[in-house]
Order: structure tokens, then C-alpha cells, then sequence
């Protein structure tokens, strides 16, 4: 053999011996480790005023509100999708309805970085007393903002919306109450 195929065949022998050379049969040992955490944290939102006033207006009349009311996420750790209801706290006349008429009025919100730019009572926008869940863009109570998955610290404007009934039989005005609450969503 000549020299150059002496050294090719030693190297692939001593390949060969370091990958294929002897086994041991050692027995193989495993353990497992499960890790968890918790999040210590607590829902938390904050207004920045708890009344509204329309002031006084005629019937058959709605009105969108002069100011917003801003709603913060001030949770310690959770992003948060708001909840809003509306209730009646005067039963003396007024009732609040998804359609005004006798004795009924409506309520509407929004969340609008401005004042929005026309009425927005409809079927997405309509305060009940049940709670609804505030949805994303296009969404329930979505304007150009939303009060879905809040992020900490975010700030968005809720506007509101009254439309008074077509005629009161009784009483003088209603006191109406909004109600924004917030649940922990996975961010």
C-alpha cells in the first residue's frame, strides 16, 4: 500500500473505534421536577368620576354627554374586559328601556377617544340591567376604543348617551345608575 491509503484507512479505523468502541451498559436515571407559580395580583378599576349629570332636558330628547368619564385598569397584574349595566335607583316614573317610549328612556355607551360624532343608541351600544361584556373593535359599547383586554395602567373614555321617553305620565325624572365592572382575562 502506498502511503496515502495508509493514512485514509488509519483515520477511519480510529474513526470508527471512537464512535463504535466499547459500550458500557450503565442503567439510565430519571427524574421529574414540576415547577408552578402564581400570580398574586387583584382586579382593580378606577373612574375618574362615579356621577354624571345630563342636566335638564325635555322629552323625546337625546343627548350625548359633554364629557367622558375615564376608566382606568389599575390592577396589580391581570389585563382586564369591562362589564357595563345600567339599573334604575328612582322608580318614581322613568324606566329604562332598549326603546324609549312612555315612561321609558335609553341608555347608551360608548368607549371614543373624542366626543363622538352622532347618536349612537343601537342594539351594540344600549345599557340594561344586565351586564354585558364589553367586546373588541366593532364589538359591544366598541367605539375607536374598546373596554376589552385592558392592558395595565391603559386609560379609555366612556362616553354616554340618554334618550328621554316620549312622554312622562307621572313624576318628574328618573336617577339612573351605570355600573362598569371588570374580569381578569388571560393577556
Amino acid at each position: 500500500m502506498n502511503l496515502k491509503k495508509k493514512v485514509v484507512i488509519a483515520l477511519f479505523l480510529l474513526s470508527t473505534a471512537v464512535f463504535v468502541g466499547p459500550r458500557y451498559g450503565w442503567a439510565a436515571s430519571q427524574a421529574n421536577i414540576t415547577v408552578t407559580v402564581s400570580i398574586s395580583g387583584s382586579l382593580s378599576l378606577s373612574l375618574s368620576a362615579t356621577t354624571y349629570a345630563f342636566g335638564s332636558l325635555g322629552v323625546d330628547v337625546g343627548s350625548i354627554a359633554a364629557s367622558a368619564i375615564t376608566v382606568t385598569n389599575n390592577s396589580t397584574a391581570f389585563r382586564e374586559t369591562y362589564s357595563l349595566s345600567a339599573s334604575n335607583t328612582d322608580t318614581d316614573s322613568w324606566t329604562l328601556a332598549s326603546a324609549q317610549g312612555s315612561n321609558q328612556f335609553v341608555l347608551a355607551a360608548t368607549f371614543s377617544s373624542a366626543v363622538p360624532g352622532g347618536s349612537f343608541v343601537n342594539s351594540t351600544h344600549t345599557l340594561s340591567t344586565t351586564a354585558a361584556t364589553c367586546g373588541a373593535s366593532g364589538g359591544q359599547f366598541a367605539g375607536n376604543q374598546t373596554g376589552y383586554q385592558q392592558a395595565l395602567s391603559a386609560a379609555v373614555s366612556l362616553w354616554f348617551e340618554i334618550v328621554t321617553p316620549t312622554q312622562l305620565t307621572s313624576g318628574s325624572g328618573s336617577t339612573n345608575t351605570s355600573t362598569v365592572s371588570n374580569t381578569a382575562v388571560a393577556g
